[in-house]
């Protein structure tokens, strides 16, 4: 969606009365799959209470939606409790995005588990595309597209570069339904549910995160049980994430890259051995050398036990 703006008509949804609410979470739970939705946040107030008006508009609402507010210093809690008293808040004082999803996962009562982001948009359908993928027994784990609204135009280095993209979380493999490969593809905590049962305690055991954000315990999950049960990806499942001016900044986008690198290395995550000409060369190489000296970094700290940071 590269005209896509946060002030556009398809970011508006229409008010919903709590009994309206009630009736579909009633018609929800009966409807297979029970899905919690769980969202980290940490001082974007602003960002969250769109992302919130777009979950609580939901088709198939969830069982419940749960914030984990992850030590914001801004109106945060008392936004989420004055204006969605539907939604549960709870806190997660140990700053780091696995930390958060892992107390958000241990709080949901659902069978499946579903995270986005605080930066995210979820169409009515999202969900209701994300539990028709549980009604197959064999599916562990299921996603759909990230799709990118840039509030300002992006540079063209940035949009040629698939591996930046990814970083920032715009995530597309097709049109079409299909099981992941997990060597080649994963899903991101922007887009991605889980069956409960299947994830023991924790997201992820206890990973690597950096002052970004950025850990790898999205791309460690859905890679695992694409492996060792199933993960599908259903286009129809998309949510629009906004990138906003300072995580589209290169300098800053470089040091993103590198902790992601670390944080993928850390997990077990393989450099890629050979570098073509086209990626060692302008901005594409400075991606290459950022993701190399990030797996580097991983390797070494891994092999220390330390936590990155």
């Amino acid at each position: 969606g590269g005209g896509l703006t946060p002030g556009s008509a398809l970011f508006r949804w229409p008010a919903t009365s709590s009994s309206a609410l009630a009736g579909r979470r009633v018609m929800a739970e009966n409807s297979g799959s029970r899905i919690s939705v769980v969202v980290p946040t940490c001082d974007h107030v602003a960002l969250l209470r769109d992302c919130l008006r777009s979950l609580v508009g939901q088709t198939r609402p969830a069982l419940e939606i749960i914030v984990v507010d992850n030590g914001s210093t801004d109106a945060t809690a008392a936004i989420v409790r004055e204006e969605f008293p539907q939604v549960r808040l709870v806190t997660e004082p140990r700053p780091g995005v696995d930390l958060a999803r892992n107390r958000g996962l241990a709080e949901a009562r659902g069978d499946v588990v579903a995270f986005t982001d605080d930066d995210c948009l979820a169409p009515r359908g999202w969900l209701e595309a994300l539990g028709d993928c549980f009604s197959d027994i064999s599916v562990a784990c299921a996603g759909g597209p990230t799709r990118p609204v840039w509030p300002l135009p992006p540079s063209q280095a940035l949009l040629a570069s698939r591996r930046a993209l990814f970083c920032l979380g715009a995530v597309d493999f097709g049109p079409a339904r299909k099981r992941l490969d997990p060597e080649q593809e994963f899903l991101i905590g922007a887009n991605m549910a889980v069956r409960k049962s299947l994830v023991a305690r924790d997201f992820c055991g206890p990973q690597s995160y950096s002052p970004l954000g950025v850990c790898g315990d999205d791309y460690e999950l859905s890679r695992r049980l694409a492996r060792e049960h199933g993960a599908l990806y259903e286009p129809r499942a998309y949510v629009h994430h906004r990138m906003f001016p300072p995580k589209m900044a290169w300098p800053r986008l470089l040091i993103r890259i590198f902790y992601f690198a670390a944080g993928r290395a850390r997990l077990g995550g393989r450099l890629k051995p050979k570098r073509g000409p086209a990626e060692l060369l302008g901005w594409e190489g400075a991606v290459s050398a950022a993701d190399a000296l990030g797996h580097l970094y991983g390797r070494l700290a891994e092999s220390r036990k330390l936590r990155i940071r």
